[in-house]
């Protein structure tokens, strides 16, 4: 009848059959119950656009059939927030079916939505997309079938491609222009430079054939106009040399400009994607809440769900904030810092986590037992890679865990050993160390440790390699300059 129970209203009888009592009675023999083997279809319900409802066949609607029939839609850059809503046909327990959508373009992975019956989007980047949507049974059997929706969002006239063809031909001419003016400028040099040469020599020749009889004075002059013919085409070449030096450092500059602009990019959109999620989860449940609003009971059960999402997106700005300090030019100062005295203060904070675990950490700084450099950063690197090492620890054993340094002609290796999960690094090494990136999903994190590891190494003017093999451990070297 209901979920809900008395405590210790049941009873079995002789022949076995079992009686629940709560809002009424359930009655059932265990052998009895089965599997629900129907895979349920997924059909297409509605479409919103800002919350409001796409009428079929209006004069400005975008939808000229019902929503089920349709295969493809087309979207104005102005509505960057829609809503599909869908539905599975198993009319078994209903209200247990599990939806999971994706929006290929988008979305790499399944996003597992549990009963809810819609997804939302925002501020999507112009293109083509494919959103799917499967559904399971009440028992839990996942229909692989799944029914998708092709969406084409139009770019606004500001990225269309005349803009961007004015553009690049505007800044082509700019650079041929500037090109063409230095050009002009150089030759106007060397041309001034070479009537003055010119004017010198004349000037030389004029008063030789005054002095021819005054030898040693026309020698003297003579070594004078030599001296000044080096110090011109000395000048000339430091001029050429000046010349070089400047156009490499304006490649230089101009390629730190545009990896600068791609990393603002790739953080912009995973920022983007990181709060969109707990928003859209949030003005779900407020539109919930405003149905429910004469309803305590549905009321009462939103609220944590509210508070939960809250603290989530919470916890994602928090992150955003350590990435962004990262990223200032902040003042720090460099200092000697006692390896064991780190790593003995690092040990301690786990101390819990070690116990548990029965996890045991041995240290060798026989060879290096100071580093010359920012504490702050040296602590936290060490942290990040201590803690990796016992939160992926591998389930058949307690993790042993060794750091070590090492001295080398012009840099010093700190490493720390763990025979935890281990990673593919033939799949996974290029993300090893980028942002949100996780390799084990059943083990809960972030995905930030490594990245905020490999930033800090940056700073430091060092570098952070890996060695890895799965099921017998993972190995970290941090190199610092000596």
């Amino acid at each position: 009848i209901s979920n809900e129970f008395k405590a210790n209203a049941c009873f079995k009888s002789s022949d076995g059959q079992f009686f629940f009592g709560g809002k009424g009675v359930n009655i059932f023999y265990p052998d009895s119950i089965k599997t629900n083997p129907y895979l349920p279809e997924v059909h297409l319900t509605g479409l919103k656009i800002f919350n409001k409802i796409v009428k079929i066949g209006a004069a400005d609607s975008i939808l000229h059939q019902n929503i089920s029939e349709t295969r493809e839609i087309t979207l104005n850059p102005e509505f960057n927030f829609f809503t599909a809503e869908y539905v599975g046909l198993n009319f078994t327990a209903s209200n247990n079916n599990q939806y999971a959508y994706k929006l290929e373009g988008f979305d790499n992975d399944w996003i597992n939505v549990g009963t809810q019956r819609f997804a939302s989007f925002t501020n999507l980047d112009p293109g083509t997309y494919v959103f799917r949507v499967k559904a399971s049974n009440n028992d839990g059997l996942w229909n692989e079938k799944d029914t998708s929706l092709i969406i084409h969002v139009l770019p606004p006239w500001w990225k269309t491609w005349w803009i961007r063809t004015f553009l690049i031909s505007g800044v082509t001419t700019i650079v041929i222009l500037l090109f063409i003016q230095r050009t002009r400028s150089i030759r106007s040099t060397n041309r001034n430079l070479e009537e003055t040469v010119y004017q010198k020599t004349q000037l030389i020749t004029e008063q030789n054939k005054i002095l021819t009889q005054q030898q040693e004075e026309l020698a003297a002059q003579n070594e004078e106009l030599i001296q000044s013919q080096e110090e011109i085409s000395s000048q000339r070449d430091l001029v050429s040399q000046h010349n070089e030096l400047l156009e490499e450092e304006v490649v230089k500059r101009t390629r730190e400009l545009i990896e600068y602009n791609q990393q603002l990019e790739q953080f912009a959109f995973i920022s983007a994607h990181n709060l969109r999620a707990p928003v859209a989860r949030i003005l779900g449940l407020g539109q919930i809440l405003d149905l429910s609003k004469n309803n305590p009971e549905e009321k009462d059960a939103i609220y944590p769900k509210l508070i939960h999402t809250a603290q989530e997106l919470d916890s994602v700005v928090k992150d955003l904030n350590t990435i962004l300090e990262l990223k200032k030019n902040n003042d720090t100062f460099i200092t000697a810092v006692d390896l064991s005295i780190v790593t003995a203060m690092i040990i301690q904070n786990h101390e819990k986590e070690i116990v548990l675990t029965q996890a045991t950490i041995t240290t060798d700084f026989a060879q290096v037992g100071n580093l010359l450099t920012v504490k702050p950063y040296i602590d936290s690197i060490l942290y990040n890679l201590i803690s990796n090492a016992i939160k992926y620890r591998h389930p058949d054993r307690p993790p042993v865990i060794h750091i070590k340094t090492e001295r080398f002609e012009n840099e010093v290796c700190l490493s720390v050993s763990g025979n935890g999960l281990g990673v593919d690094l033939s799949i996974f090494r290029e993300k090893m160390f980028t942002l949100y990136k996780r390799f084990h999903l059943h083990v809960e994190g972030k995905g930030m440790g490594l990245y905020i590891v490999k930033t800090q190494m940056a700073s430091l003017g060092g570098r952070i390699d890996v060695e890895s093999e799965v099921d017998k451990g993972t190995t970290f070297k941090a190199y610092f300059k000596i």
